[in-house]
């Protein structure tokens, strides 16, 4: 655990810190692995309200045990892993509850706790794309750390990770959108329905892209406020370096819907290996661009980075998948004159 924690940038006082949480975390892993997949089922089988409910539970359990842990038993890190550990936990159980629930369409059965290779067959090429994707990100970061603290000390690292929170608070609700939209594309895409696919792709780009640009307006015109959240007033240097970094690693965020959504379609149908390289694609761009624009622009190159790897990856997604609806609308014209 010790390299990786250094490999990340943990050095000094946050080294032992981040040991901490992260020894609690993993410990608890299996719980979050649990909570992650229940809810997914229930999600699948069209009961977003219910996976919707029980996050919010997991996030209210985690706001309330997280501040009796550090502020009534003052355990600090530790406490904060442990209520987030806790809250999955709890999150998992009530899952589980519905998913054994009489009413549930799908009841989990003992019987069924065993493995299928056909079925695994099914899942496994469906979940690649995914692991893959989240594998290249870690891998993404820990590059970005390594380079913030080469070319900009560790007050880089502290301004990429405002930066990061930042941006998963925009990529969220982006990637919701296509997680909600998947049962519908994949429900008409199994009927042959590939109009109705075309339009559920389109109508779920333009939302998150009508998203995206409101979101790229307000950093633009208020980014200093919005870092100045997660900064001390009394560090202007991070509140500058973490405004510049903002702006510049954003500049393409208007065509993230346009990326997510579309690497997510493809996985959708069950195109594992088009999934697997669209979903990776950014990270792919990413890596020769932030390892060569800062030698010579040293820490804005490494900001600036993710756009022009955004731009790039926007661009050959769009050809993709435009060329992948064409695809499924020229075959359902074909069943339809063979009919």
């Amino acid at each position: 655990m010790d390299p990786i924690i250094r490999a990340y940038g943990g050095i000094g006082p946050v080294f032992d810190e981040a040991k901490q949480y992260a020894t609690v975390i993993i410990l608890g892993s299996v719980l979050f692995v649990y909570a992650q997949s229940l809810n997914s089922i229930i999600r699948g089988m069209g009961n977003a309200r219910a996976k919707m409910i029980n996050f919010l539970i997991d996030i209210f359990l985690n706001i309330i045990m997280g501040a009796i842990f550090i502020f009534v038993f003052h355990l600090g890190v530790v406490g904060a892993a442990l209520a987030t550990t806790l809250s999955s936990g709890v999150c998992a159980v009530i899952a589980f509850i519905q998913l054994c629930s009489d009413k549930n369409p799908a009841r989990i059965k003992s019987k069924y706790f065993k493995l299928d290779k056909n079925i695994i067959k099914i899942i496994v090429p469906i979940g690649i794309p995914s692991f893959i994707t989240q594998i290249s990100m870690s891998i993404v970061t820990l590059v970005y750390n390594r380079l913030c603290l080469s070319y900009g000390g560790e007050i880089s690292i502290a301004a990429f990770g405002i930066v990061t929170t930042i941006c998963l608070l925009i990529n969220m609700p982006i990637i919701g959108l296509g997680l909600g939209i998947q049962p519908i594309v994949g429900y008409n895409y199994g009927a042959h329905a590939m109009d109705r696919v075309r339009e559920t792709l389109k109508v779920g780009m333009k939302a998150g892209t009508v998203f995206t640009i409101v979101c790229f307006l307000l950093i633009e015109i208020f980014a200093r406020p919005i870092v100045s959240i997660f900064v001390n007033s009394s560090d202007p240097e991070l509140l500058q370096l973490a405004e510049k970094a903002l702006r510049l690693s954003q500049i393409m965020l208007p065509i993230l819907a346009i990326q997510i959504i579309g690497a997510f379609s493809f996985q959708y149908i069950g195109n594992a290996k088009k999934s697997i390289f669209l979903s990776t694609l950014r990270q792919v761009i990413l890596l020769p661009i932030i390892i060569l624009l800062p030698i010579k622009f040293g820490i804005t190159g490494v900001f600036v980075s993710q756009s022009i790897s955004d731009l790039i990856s926007g661009i050959i997604i769009i050809i993709y998948i435009t060329k992948e609806i064409k695809s499924l609308l020229s075959d359902k014209n074909t069943e339809g004159v063979t009919v």
